[in-house]
This record gives C-alpha cells, sequence and structure tokens, in this order.
C-alpha cells in the first residue's frame, strides 16, 4: 500500500491519515535498524490488516526441513508471542507493562497501543 492512499487499509485500526502515515514512518526507521523479529513483522501485519499467512512463507529447503524446521515455524512462534501478549495486556500485568514502550518503539511509540491492541485482538478472536 503506498502512502497516499487509504490510511486505515481497510481495517480501521488507525484513528486518522497522520496516525498512519507516523506508523509507516516509524516502521520504516526501525527497519533501517534490521532488529525485526516474527512476532514485530506480525504485529505490522495485523495492523495493516494482513494475514500471517501472507507475512510468512512456509519454509521448503529439504536441508532446512530435515535438520528439524518445521515448514510454518516462525509463523507459529510470532502467533504464540501474540497470544502471550494478549494474555499479558488482558490482565494489564507488569510483563505487558515492562515490554510496551520496547515493543511498540517500531510502530510509532506507546500512542500506538490503541491501534496494536485492536489489530491483535481482531486477529486473535
Amino acid at each position: 500500500m503506498n502512502e497516499s492512499s487509504s490510511n486505515t487499509s481497510g481495517n480501521g485500526f488507525f484513528g486518522s491519515r497522520e496516525h498512519y502515515l507516523a506508523f509507516r514512518k516509524a516502521w520504516k526507521a526501525s527497519c533501517k535498524e534490521r532488529k525485526q523479529t516474527a512476532l514485530l513483522f506480525a504485529i505490522y501485519a495485523l495492523m495493516r490488516g494482513k494475514s500471517l499467512d501472507t507475512v510468512f512463507t512456509p519454509v521448503t529447503n529439504p536441508t532446512k526441513l530435515a535438520n528439524g524446521q518445521k515448514p510454518d515455524g516462525a509463523k507459529q512462534e510470532a502467533i504464540r508471542a501474540l497470544k502471550s501478549l494478549d494474555r499479558a495486556m488482558t490482565f494489564n500485568n507488569t510483563t505487558w507493562q515492562t515490554v510496551r514502550e520496547s515493543l511498540l518503539a517500531p510502530f510509532g511509540g506507546v500512542e500506538m497501543e490503541r491501534s496494536f491492541k485492536a489489530a491483535l485482538w481482531a486477529a486473535l478472536k
């Protein structure tokens, strides 16, 4: 999606075009640092209304599969992490308070928390 199109990607997680553009700008800046994880890519996809199936392609290399990697290992790891975050946010416990700033930093900081929670809860329904 280019930045001049709809601010919400049709999902309603962002309140304004400026909010969406701030999200995209922060994500692009964090990508330059190359510190993304499967969890961060999953969050990015969910906040843009994308399916995790389109973000994580299955491993097909026979050597990797023979050495124990699962075809959908990264996606399953991200789903487990998302479910763990859901539990932490549901109970507003110390785990969520501890990780929220560092987790949301690549997406524009804690001001993106409401959008993040809406996207996560929609995905985990």
